[in-house]
């Protein structure tokens, strides 16, 4: 049954059929290299800054990982989310990571995990699913953050500015794997 036992989604020309229980927890971490110490599993969709474990503390205490196939999970050094990042792709199988390279290694603050969904390099810039559909893109976006995904097409959610939006609307967008933002610098380029 979907949503309940197995995720379907967009890949290549055509779909693939992922098969996870609904209760799936994508991601686990761990305090030593190859998957040693004390360990935490994380879901999807949350933000993750706190990695509290009853074997320990895993704040800025993690140095291997296993990220399940079909998932995605962005790692970062600031609880903001900048800093030195990482994504980490499980697109064809398990990723598992027997150590974070030197800048993340001992210094995630922020994870979050997303299903991962396979995007061609056809877009559409514009409003209406239709105007999509008849070109045949896999994604679109539209200014804006508020339009879904379909089946076929991935929505690419944008926060122009500070004043948009708030990010909570766009990490709402549970089948967009991607956002665009602050792409119109309002400082004028001073010429070389």
């Amino acid at each position: 049954m979907k949503g309940n036992n197995c995720r379907i989604a967009q890949y290549a020309t055509g779909s693939v059929v992922i098969p996870h229980a609904s209760d799936i927890e994508p991601l686990q971490i761990f305090e030593d290299p190859n998957f040693g110490g004390a360990s935490m599993e994380l879901g999807l969709y949350d933000v993750h800054t706190q990695f509290g474990t009853r074997g320990g503390n895993l704040s800025e205490n993690i140095s291997s990982l296993i990220l399940k196939r079909g998932y995605m999970a962005t790692v970062a050094t600031e609880k903001n989310g900048t800093g030195s990042s990482k994504v980490y792709v499980a697109q064809d199988f398990d990723v598992l990571v027997r150590q974070l390279p030197e800048n993340l290694d001992n210094a995630i603050s922020f994870i979050r995990i997303l299903p991962w969904r396979w995007t061609g390099k056809k877009g559409w810039a514009g409003g209406g699913s239709g105007a999509s559909d008849a070109m045949n893109v896999k994604w679109q976006y539209d200014w804006d953050n508020v339009a879904t995904s379909t089946l076929n097409t991935e929505y690419v959610p944008m926060r122009h500015n500070a004043g948009w939006n708030a990010y909570a609307n766009i990490n709402s967008k549970k089948t967009s794997t991607h956002a665009l933002a602050f792409n119109e610098p309002t400082v004028p380029v001073k010429p070389i």
